[in-house]
C-alpha cells in the first residue's frame, strides 16, 4: 500500500482505484510516459497542438506566452513528469524552448 499512497500524493487525479497496488503503479507509469512524450514534443516546438486541446490555437498561444515569460524572468520550474530532480529553468532555444 506504500506505493499506492505515494502515487496518490504525487498524482491525486491520475490514480485509478483498484484493490491491488500494482494497478496504481501501472496507471502511474502510463500517465508519466504519456506526459513526458507531450513535454518532449511541445517544448522544442510550442506550436505543436494535440487533439485534446479544446481550443488548439489558444493553447499554442498560451504555451508560447508562458514559456517565453518563464524563460525571460529566469523562474524555476517544477514538474513531477520531468526526469529527476524535476526542477530547472526554461531556456529559449531557436523557435522553441529547452
Amino acid at each position: 500500500m506504500k506505493v499506492a499512497g505515494s502515487l496518490m500524493a504525487m498524482m491525486p487525479m491520475a490514480v485509478r482505484y483498484s484493490q491491488e497496488a500494482r494497478m496504481y503503479a501501472l496507471m502511474g507509469m502510463l500517465i508519466i510516459a504519456a506526459t513526458m512524450a507531450l513535454v518532449m514534443y511541445k517544448m522544442p516546438d510550442p506550436e505543436v497542438a494535440i487533439h485534446f486541446d479544446v481550443n488548439q490555437q489558444q493553447a499554442v498561444q498560451t504555451r508560447e506566452r508562458i514559456l517565453a515569460q518563464v524563460a525571460r524572468e529566469g523562474d524555476w520550474g517544477a514538474a513531477a513528469h520531468i526526469s529527476l530532480p524535476g526542477l530547472g529553468h526554461v531556456n529559449a532555444e531557436g523557435n522553441g524552448f529547452r
